[in-house]
């Protein structure tokens, strides 16, 4: 065999992206060439390619005990060990050992000390990095998240600002960092960022949201007035905006009161004070909650005339706003519609649920704490459906009517979790079971309902709708989500919810 052309072979078809048929030569090679650099060198860059990590960190590894000074293989050896999970902190710091200049290997080693929680190790680098590439953008942003796993909020958004000045035309960027500062709670700059972002982007569908957002959330109805009555002037409101996670609502009750029924009845005045007399082709539709019903026993469903019966803050508020949205209607005739969901699942969802936490916690091997006995059961909604749902009753409902939206789905939580496991086995190429371990019971929080169900029957008579998906089907199209965008779990399951995990599971 020549080796020579053999090589140049690879590479041609390395260049072409035809990765796959350069490893097939470069097996064969490196077996009968195993201390050839280049071999090992090349089939590192192929496997990478391939997005096998764990097999270009084997090669790469081998690579650099023939040549330690090749910088672009010590380089792709540590993102290689980044990608798939391995420790990098070591190779990144070769690289820097072999170029102290490399600002890619600086910000690599920055990396792997965040993903190790290192992190005071990690804001140090950052911190003295980006005072010499004060442009480097998403550096900022990884300094700020640090910054808030130490505790140093203020900082924390300081740096999100440092990040926008760097990319002053990046919206998603500007709402993020609008986000973190709405997490401290300073309103003051939360409508800088806002007033800012509109001069840049002009009246922006995600910046008139956030307006809204902050004279809500800070009860400040004049605020919320001045937006309806000289800014805006909408003719609809579609209201979800709601605290919803029971957990955090036993141990922070009141700030799901200013939520859910303050921040309700600010838009309420608000659209009553801009349409007052004038309600015809107009609509406040209010989204709210099965809970407020409370609990069912093991037969029965919850209809739209189910007296209610809370038994959580959070459906108290829930149940609260409920009783503003009606008050309004009869008291002022304003136009209304509410419709009462049972659990939502889906993609995007925050994984303090159930199933994101449930999906998070498989792919990471960690228990899957279950509370009491799992019999707890529950209706579930494709959260697509639930979305067809509320806008065929925007568009066609009856004014002053009261739908409820459930997905036909009955799931004791137990038999949920293990549905969950058997899907996951599957999809990470696990042993049947092997998930099930993880399955760990826990003490049962206070006041927990025994069964939700609901009967969707009004809505798919008067209007149609029904469900698209079994839940089966609906669970598969979730979990699929999460494994195809774990970047964004990793992200969103970092700072304070690491805290906020330990305090609930972990007591």
């Amino acid at each position: 065999m020549d080796v020579d052309n053999c090589i140049l072979g690879a590479q041609e078809y390395l260049q072409t992206g035809k990765a796959h048929l350069a490893i097939d030569i470069l097996q064969t090679l490196v077996k009968q060439q195993p201390k050839n650099f280049d071999v090992w060198k090349l089939l590192g860059f192929a496997y990478h390619e391939e997005q096998y990590e764990a097999d270009a960190c084997y090669a790469f590894a081998n690579a650099i005990k023939l040549n330690d000074q090749d910088i672009s293989v010590a380089m792709a050896y540590a993102q290689s060990c980044f990608f798939s999970g391995t420790s990098a902190i070591e190779p990144f710091k070769q690289v820097m050992q072999l170029d102290a200049a490399d600002l890619n290997a600086v910000k690599g080693y920055a990396l792997a000390l965040a993903a190790e929680q290192q992190t005071n190790s990690a804001t140090s680098i950052l911190d003295v990095t980006l005072k010499q590439h004060p442009d480097w953008f998403a550096g900022h942003k990884l300094l700020a998240s640090q910054l808030y796993t130490l505790g140093e909020k203020d900082n924390f958004a300081f740096s999100y600002a440092r990040a926008c000045h760097s990319q002053k035309e990046n919206l998603n960027l500007r709402m993020e960092w609008f986000r973190t500062v709405v997490q401290i709670k300073n309103w003051q700059q939360a409508t800088k960022i806002i007033e800012d972002g509109i001069k840049i982007f002009g009246r922006h569908p995600q910046l008139l949201l956030a307006e809204l957002f902050i004279a809500s959330e800070s009860g400040d109805d004049v605020a919320a007035v001045k937006l309806f009555n000289e800014t805006h002037q909408f003719d609809d409101v579609i209201h979800l905006a709601a605290e919803s996670h029971v957990d955090r609502s036993i141990t922070d009750p009141l700030a799901f009161a200013k939520t859910n029924i303050l921040g309700t009845m600010v838009l309420l005045n608000a659209f009553k004070n801009l349409w007052e007399d004038k309600w015809e082709g107009k609509r406040f539709y209010h989204i709210s909650t099965d809970e407020v019903y409370g609990s069912l026993g093991e037969t029965g469903l919850f209809t739209e005339t189910t007296a209610y019966d809370p038994n959580s803050p959070y459906s108290a508020s829930k149940a609260s706003s409920d009783h503003f949205v009606r008050a309004y209607g009869e008291t002022y005739g304003l136009p209304y519609v509410i419709s009462n969901c049972s659990n939502n699942y889906g993609q995007n969802h925050f994984p303090e649920k159930l199933i994101p936490l449930f999906i998070n916690n498989i792919i990471n091997g960690k228990p899957l704490p279950v509370y009491g006995d799992g019999n707890y059961t529950r209706d579930w909604l494709y959260v697509k459906d639930h979305a067809l749902a509320i806008d065929l009753l925007f568009h066609k409902a009856n004014n002053s009517q009261t739908y409820n939206i459930g997905g036909f789905n009955e799931w004791k939580n137990i038999d949920l979790v293990k549905l969950l496991c058997k899907q996951m086995d599957v999809k990470l190429g696990r042993k049947e079971g092997e998930s099930e371990k993880l399955i760990t019971y826990v003490k049962d929080r206070p006041g927990h309902d025994l069964r939700y169900a609901i009967d969707a029957s009004k809505i798919n008579k008067e209007l149609g709708w029904k469900p698209s998906v079994t839940f089966e089907e609906g669970l598969s199209k979730t979990i699929d989500w999460y494994l195809n965008n774990q970047k964004w779990l990793k992200n969103v399951t970092s700072g304070s919810y690491k805290e906020y995990y330990n305090k609930q599971y972990n007591q």
